[in-house]
């Protein structure tokens, strides 16, 4: 608004003074004039933030950069090959033949005092405990019987402070061709479950005891006819276990590549960069009490740009890593502790250097890996908490201190150059744009920008490429930077360029380092960057009519 309002006043007072001077004239034929106007367009910063995200950036005491990245790139749960599952299981009971009557409170034949064991198929995994974080158990209870019943259902192997679970619940009279029906739930949240069996010696075996009498309200005996049943359906519903023990299987388990997006260069599109050092580790941490092994497949760097795809090459690689099982000592923030394998990779023992200044902004992994490789040495003491997982990690410092050839960063900035909201811009007849770069860098820069439309189309390009040099910053006797150095380039301007000019919104920056000499290897520091501030100096042609 500010640059606007002084514009407006400068061809106001330009316009009263040519007027004033016309108005001497006789025979005024409609004079004009062309006058020159400095008006700021475009005023940024680029600096490392333009080459890593600031999230990944460290400033060292020194005020140097590290680029730090820790994050987790695979992550494995096999909470749904080791739960008690969703189950549904429907019984009926057909009371036996010929009629008979009987009293109030009396159970009911086949169904008083009968304990039911159940036992889930869970293939290689042998469950003897676990704990429910959350879920539900249902009843779908149905009878013909002529009178109100009771139903009694017990499951003794569930416990909750040190209560066993046991509900009662009506069911209403009912007749062969109408029967009658109830539905209840109940929450099974913090149940402890023993699924040992009747004996005490078996796995995923859930015991029920299951009564049902006659309603002692009943005002007469109740008679009982052929035909007659009571039908008992129960569904264990949305469980998730907390925790779970027994003997888990023997199973391998194949991850075809996964790829997954990585943020260490968003904004540099093109060049090379030699870095003085790379330390990277892969973790792989096993937080399930039984052992395992992993092979890591593949490891690639793939920079979708350039379609580049480097595959990281190192011992282990293609090789299997023994991962021991986790202890169920608490550690921080988790009630086990990790078993962990650190592989510490560098530029002797792999082509990591290849790796990362491939630029890359995905990763490739792929694995294979084996559950209880050696069968069940742990006796049935196999454990999981909800919480437990495996996965990997990759751990990434990386000094900012690199040489760099045609390293091209970008950056999208607001441009605006109408000079006011009056229409005085349909008179720019040509010009200059002078863009002025005070750079901090210690390497030499090229720059070039773009404008674009609305739609973020490229419309023109400014800059010719034989005035495009920025002359590289100047550096003490420890290679650091003593001061920017202002260059400025000039950009001539005619009508065929003022129309792209005036329509643009915003610009594309992009600035290409080299260092020179080539191979010198510069640490890069928090306060470096590079300025530019572009002005325009248009010519505006103002009829004196």
């Amino acid at each position: 608004m500010m640059r606007n309002l002084i514009n407006k006043l400068l061809l106001a007072l330009l316009a009263l003074s040519m007027l004033s001077l016309d108005a001497c004239r006789k025979g005024n034929n409609g004079p004009s004039w062309d006058v020159d106007v400095l008006a700021p367009i475009l005023k940024t910063s680029l600096g490392v933030k333009n080459l890593v995200p600031d999230s990944l950036i460290q400033t060292n005491p020194d005020s140097s950069l590290t680029i730090v990245f820790d994050n987790t790139i695979f992550r494995l749960s096999l909470d749904t090959l080791v739960s008690l599952p969703d189950t549904s299981i429907k019984e009926r009971f057909d009371l036996p033949f010929g009629s008979f009557y009987l009293q109030p409170g009396q159970g009911i034949p086949t169904l008083n005092n009968l304990t039911n064991e159940t036992k889930y198929n869970l293939k290689t995994v042998e469950l003897t405990e676990a704990r429910i974080r959350s879920g539900f158990v249902s009843f779908e209870l149905s009878s013909s019987i002529p009178e109100m019943t009771v139903v009694s259902y017990s499951m003794p192997g569930f416990i909750k402070q040190g209560v066993p679970f046991s509900v009662s619940t009506q069911v209403p009279a009912g007749s062969i061709s109408n029967p009658a029906t109830a539905y209840v739930k109940f929450n099974l949240t913090g149940y402890d479950v023993d699924l040992k069996g009747t004996f005490g010696n078996d796995f995923n075996t859930i015991l029920a005891n299951i009564s049902v009498i006659i309603d002692v309200a009943a005002p007469d005996s109740v008679p009982i006819t052929a035909g007659d049943f009571f039908e008992i359906k129960y569904n264990l519903e949305d469980i998730i276990t907390d925790y779970a023990k027994g003997y888990f299987g023997q199973y391998n388990i194949s991850i075809n590549q996964q790829i997954d997006t990585l943020d260490f260069f968003n904004n540099v599109t093109s060049g090379f960069l030699d870095l003085e050092s790379i330390d990277m580790q892969l973790s792989i941490e096993n937080g399930f009490g039984m052992d395992a092994q992993i092979v890591i497949d593949t490891l690639n760097a793939i920079n979708s740009s350039t379609g580049t795809d480097v595959f990281l090459n190192h011992a282990f690689i293609g090789t299997s890593i023994n991962l021991i099982r986790a202890s169920q000592v608490p550690s921080p923030g988790y009630r086990f502790t990790y078993s962990k394998y650190d592989l510490n990779i560098n530029s002797t023992n792999s082509n990591v250097a290849e790796f990362i200044e491939n630029f890359p902004d995905l990763l490739g992994h792929s694995y294979d890996i084996a559950i209880n490789p050696w069968g069940n040495n742990s006796n049935g003491n196999d454990f999981f908490y909800f919480e437990s997982d495996f996965k990997v990690s990759l751990k990434l410092q990386l000094p900012v201190s690199f040489s760099a050839n045609a390293l091209t960063i970008q950056d999208t900035v607001l441009f605006s150059a109408a000079p006011s909201e009056n229409g005085t811009e349909n008179n720019i007849v040509g010009g200059f744009l002078h863009l002025d770069v005070n750079n901090g860098f210690p390497y030499e820069a090229y720059i070039q920008l773009y404008l674009y439309d609305n739609n973020y189309n490229i419309t023109d390009s400014l800059i010719s490429n034989q005035a495009n040099k920025i002359t590289a910053a100047p550096v003490d006797i420890g290679l650091r930077v003593t001061n920017k150095v202002l260059s400025r380039i000039d950009i001539p301007v005619d009508e065929n360029k003022v129309s792209n000019i005036l329509a643009a919104k915003n610009a594309l920056i992009k600035v290409r380092f080299s260092t020179v000499p080539n191979s010198q290897i510069l640490k890069i520091y928090a306060e470096y960057e590079i300025d530019l501030l572009l002005i325009g100096d248009f010519t505006y042609r103002i009829n004196g009519n």
